[in-house]
């Protein structure tokens, strides 16, 4: 799980420099991936 934090860590980054509707997008499936995970 701490892999995949990191890896949506790294495109956040990636796509902050390109878009900042990229990173909302990976925000929003990661938070929602956790709320799955915790159901």
């Amino acid at each position: 799980m701490d892999s995949d934090v990191v890896i949506s860590a790294a495109f956040g980054l990636i796509a902050f420099k390109n878009n900042d509707i990229y990173v909302r997008w990976i925000f929003y499936l990661s938070s929602s991936s956790k709320r799955l995970l915790r159901l």
